[in-house]
């Protein structure tokens, strides 16, 4: 039997992409005049700069993604874009209120609506590049040119890397025939630690009897868990992914980190309802045990 994984169908409709664009950008504009304020007056905002600009990131992305996914979008490359945009928007309006709140911390007059016009907006980062906007150390000198255009480099990378890791939502399997996406059931079973090979070789075979089940997944270092995607309609839509999972105790805490060895096989309904009760058929191999 060959094995399946999952791909997105490349679909998508001109009005979902109208409405992630749209309100996807507002989003972003709400949340990058919050964020210009926030670095202009929180105290050490050098210091701190750098996580409120992930979490900028972080947010607009989440927004823009909950849009592409309720706009039924099923096309990575379109995520990309839509997600793109929204950011792009929302950091220009970033700067237009950043320089507009400065000027005007300052004493001075700058309308924001002007600065809504490019080459107007260009020149007043140009200036602020020059003079400097804010200094390291108490007293010390504004930091300007080369060491500035690095620090909003960096500053760009954070934002938009932050915000591209959203496209991941996207990533749960969607049911063509109903028009929805599948939900998640995470940890349906767990199970010894197994190589990553030989769970792709099980899981893709389907020869669930050589799965041999946990029954203390939580105390164990090492474990495989098997999580679900299913159409909660027709629930005939299907797959199954393994993770790794590692558990460590580290000073009283409790880490669990996990890898990814087996990534939306498609599987059957059928399938899917004897991996929920490998509990089941466990039982019944030890009931039964094979003869040699």
């Amino acid at each position: 039997m060959g094995a399946d994984y999952y791909r997105h169908s490349g679909k998508f409709s001109t009005a979902g992409v109208v409405k992630t664009l749209a309100l996807g950008s507002l989003a972003a504009s709400v949340f990058g005049a919050i964020y210009a304020y926030a670095i202009l007056y929180i105290p050490l905002a050098g210091t701190v700069s750098f996580l409120l600009s992930g979490g900028y990131g972080i947010v607009t992305g989440f927004c823009a993604g909950l849009l592409l996914k309720s706009g039924l979008i099923r096309n990575r490359k379109i995520g990309w874009f839509c997600l793109l945009f929204c950011q792009l928007v929302g950091y220009y309006v970033t700067w237009a209120v950043w320089i507009h709140a400065m000027v005007a911390r300052a004493g001075g007059e700058l309308g924001l609506g002007i600065l809504f016009f490019p080459p107007v907006l260009v020149q007043a980062i140009l200036k602020v590049n020059e003079v400097g906007a804010w200094s390291i150390g108490s007293g010390g000198e504004p930091v300007t040119g080369a060491l500035l255009w690095l620090f909003w480099l960096g500053e760009v990378v954070i934002i938009f890397g932050a915000c591209l890791v959203s496209i991941s939502q996207l990533d749960e399997p969607f049911c063509e025939s109903c028009g929805v996406w599948c939900q998640e059931h995470k940890g349906v079973a767990a199970l010894h630690p197994m190589a990553p090979q030989d769970l792709r070789q099980v899981l893709e075979q389907r020869q669930y009897e050589y799965l041999d089940l946990a029954q203390e997944p939580s105390e164990m270092p090492l474990h495989v868990r098997l999580d679900l995607h299913q159409c909660p309609q027709c629930q005939e839509t299907c797959s199954v992914s393994g993770r790794l999972v590692t558990t460590t105790l580290k000073d009283g805490n409790i880490t669990t980190q996990s890898e990814k060895a087996v990534n939306q096989l498609l599987i059957s309904r059928d399938e899917a309802t004897a991996l929920r009760n490998l509990h089941l058929l466990e039982k019944a191999q030890e009931e039964s045990p094979l003869e040699e």
